[in-house]
């Protein structure tokens, strides 16, 4: 029994120890995140706040409102890339690598 106690208690250390890498490691992915939806902000003002497509905010333009709805990362990244067919939506691929559009999906969410 005193065996599986000072295990118990090293799997505690362990752990203890491991703890500010972790908060440190979230930190970061935090702060890439937020990074990532400033360079989207940027990406989407110029060329979809317009009120012929979604509107400042992605609200308010002549396009369907994006604000307050629940897209996933892969529709966003499909729409944004490919377009929707028969809408004035057109396809941004061309026009923005493949980052660019993850800060865009990344905005938009």
């Amino acid at each position: 029994m005193p065996v599986a106690i000072a295990l118990a208690w090293v799997g505690v250390f362990v752990w203890l120890s491991l703890q500010p890498a972790s908060r440190a490691a979230a930190l970061g992915r935090a702060q890439d995140q937020q990074a990532l939806v400033e360079q989207g902000n940027k990406l989407f003002n110029p060329t979809c706040s317009n009120a012929y497509c979604h509107g400042a905010g992605g609200a308010n333009g002549s396009a369907p409102t994006l604000r307050g709805r629940n897209f996933t990362a892969e529709y966003l990244t499909r729409v944004i890339s490919d377009g929707v067919p028969g809408t004035r939506m057109a396809g941004f691929k061309k026009d923005h690598s493949p980052e660019e559009v993850r800060a865009l999906v990344a905005y938009v969410m």
